[in-house]
């Protein structure tokens, strides 16, 4: 295992710990307001350090680190994540787990083997909200996605251009940016819709064929949201320290959203709010940072329904 990066001391990531953080590349999901866009478009890119220098390091914070944090990307991508956290646990510290919970089995196994102490899961937005939260090619499943650069920088640069010089259509900017890179992504552009259209005219032969195809993409689709209900469930049945989080985007989460996740997850112990930093990198530009009156709203929202929300 190759460790794209490493906070060598935390005070914020673990609760109530001192731990170091490890970065593990890849993910399945490419959701705009990704900050570690490197890890999740690069996962395979040369540098950062290996497991065993690793653990020399945690050898080395014996009696000064508690335990260690282990996110992404998505950890639960790694084939070998267990070993690696059986050796974390063996050397005497803590796991703190990071994930998005599109792995429920894997992290069903990591709890019942005793190879984490605390999860963190993000809860990305409503069920109704999350195909375009986490990207829509990635959310039906095979191809990797482009970087927003690859697919049309030009594109940006005129658009960054009219933030700049319009800052009141930044917001509209912002949601078309998603919805066209959802499109584009999807392979939904107009004109590659025309043609499919003709094509299924001139060829009728293939019209079964792409409606498999499409039935095929939506089964993927309703396994991923799946997935990820069925690893909140397995959370909230207690058998370990956990906590929800949502890094809340001004473009893509609504008062009717918090609602809908309120009732979804009604029973959870703690919820956690991040506001969404927009001076940061991140796969979708122009996204914008939430107000703190915003934010007082989707607490109050969420908390009707969870005793412990709070805003980091």
């Amino acid at each position: 295992m190759t460790i794209r990066g490493l906070q060598k001391t935390t005070l914020l990531d673990f609760p109530n710990k001192v731990a170091c953080t490890v970065f593990l590349g890849g993910c399945n999901f490419r959701c705009p307001f990704c900050y570690n866009v490197s890890l999740v478009y690069d996962a395979d890119k040369g540098g950062g350090i290996s497991a065993e220098d690793f653990f020399t390091f945690l050898k080395k914070r014996k009696g000064l680190l508690d335990g260690v944090c282990v996110t992404g990307g998505e950890p639960a991508l790694a084939e070998d994540l267990d070993i690696f956290l059986r050796r974390i646990k063996d050397d005497g510290f803590l796991v703190k787990l990071d994930t998005n919970g599109s792995f429920p089995g894997k992290l069903a196994a990591l709890i019942e083997g005793g190879l984490v102490d605390y999860v963190a899961m993000d809860i990305k937005n409503s069920i109704e909200s999350y195909k375009k939260t986490i990207g829509a090619e990635s959310f039906g499943g095979s191809k990797s996605l482009k970087k927003e650069s690859d697919i049309g920088a030009n594109q940006e640069n005129t658009e960054s251009r009219n933030n700049i010089s319009n800052p009141n259509e930044k917001t509209m900017e912002s949601r078309d940016n998603i919805s066209e890179l959802n499109k584009k992504e999807a392979g939904l552009d107009a004109n590659q819709e025309n043609t499919e259209s003709r094509n299924n005219i001139s060829n009728p032969n293939e019209k079964t064929t792409e409606s498999r195809d499409n039935v095929s993409e939506l089964n993927k689709k309703e396994t991923l949201l799946g997935a990820v209900q069925k690893s909140a469930a397995i959370l909230m049945e207690n058998k370990i320290d956990f906590e929800f989080r949502t890094t809340v985007v001004k473009e893509l989460h609504t008062e009717s959203d918090m609602e809908s996740i309120g009732k979804w997850l009604s029973g959870g112990e703690k919820y956690y709010l991040q506001r969404f930093k927009s001076e940061n990198e991140t796969i979708v530009k122009g996204l914008t940072s939430p107000s703190d009156a915003e934010m007082q709203r989707f607490r109050g929202i969420l908390a009707a329904h969870i005793p412990n929300v709070k805003i980091r």
